[in-house]
């Protein structure tokens, strides 16, 4: 009989395990997509000087679809670039998780607790100045790529100077 209150005491915390396993491989699948999608979406804003209207509403749209919840819900604050940091644009992005710990109930954990965000966060570089670079005047001179010929050679018996 002592065995039986034993297993039944071990067998629910043992399956809290597992099952917390489970919910963590899930939410690194999340993530890892996450992070696919949010990198895409750099790229782009760093080429078109920042995240347009259209890249904001597809990238919540589809991060919404990784995590199962309305595109409202993700959370999404960018900001251009300012006097400090010229030419960076930072960005943070954060999808709503319901459960982070799998048995919570079991380990006294409430719901409103044991909900949280994903949240990805950094900058890039505002390249659009760069791509977009005009093209020479017709009376400015392009640069020779050739270097010019040194003077005179020096020889190897020379010191140089500069060294102790």
């Amino acid at each position: 009989m002592k065995q039986f209150i034993v297993l039944a005491a071990v067998v629910p915390i043992m399956l809290a395990f597992i099952m917390q396993f489970t919910l963590v491989q899930i939410r690194h699948h999340r993530l890892i997509r996450m992070e696919e999608l949010v990198h895409n979406a750099r790229i782009e804003a760093a080429m078109d000087g920042g995240f347009t209207e259209e890249a904001r509403a597809r990238l919540a749209s589809e991060i919404a679809d990784i995590y199962d919840v309305a595109p409202r819900e993700v959370v999404m604050e960018f900001a251009g670039p300012d006097g400090r940091m010229p030419g960076r644009i930072s960005y943070r992005i954060g999808a709503p998780v319901a459960k982070r710990v799998a048995a919570n109930r079991l380990f006294g954990i409430s719901e409103s607790d044991n909900a949280g965000y994903d949240v990805l966060e950094g900058e890039v570089l505002d390249l659009s100045a760069y791509l977009t670079a005009p093209a020479p005047d017709e009376g400015t001179p392009i640069p020779d790529e050739t270097p010019p010929a040194p003077d005179e050679t020096p020889s190897d018996d020379v010191a140089d100077e500069t060294l102790p």
